[in-house]
């Protein structure tokens, strides 16, 4: 959810668009292209959605949609 998120936000994926081992290292790494076209509030709650560490997610969508409502 967090990559849809962010592809419907900005237009581009978060992680590049090179070859699936470019991608697995900017994902570890956390670089995510382009963040700094999100608003502040937003930024944070997308980016926690696009962890590495997926006990740093929203543990579920609705807890999700609920960070980004508020």
């Amino acid at each position: 959810l967090g990559v849809m998120t962010f592809e419907m936000l900005t237009g581009r994926l978060p992680f590049g668009a090179g070859s699936f081992v470019d991608i697995g290292v900017a994902h570890a790494a956390g670089r995510v292209a382009d963040a700094d076209r999100l608003p502040e509030a937003l930024r944070e709650v997308v980016l926690q959605a696009l962890g590495h560490d997926p006990a740093t997610r929203p543990p579920t969508p609705t807890a999700f949609a609920a960070a980004l409502r508020r």
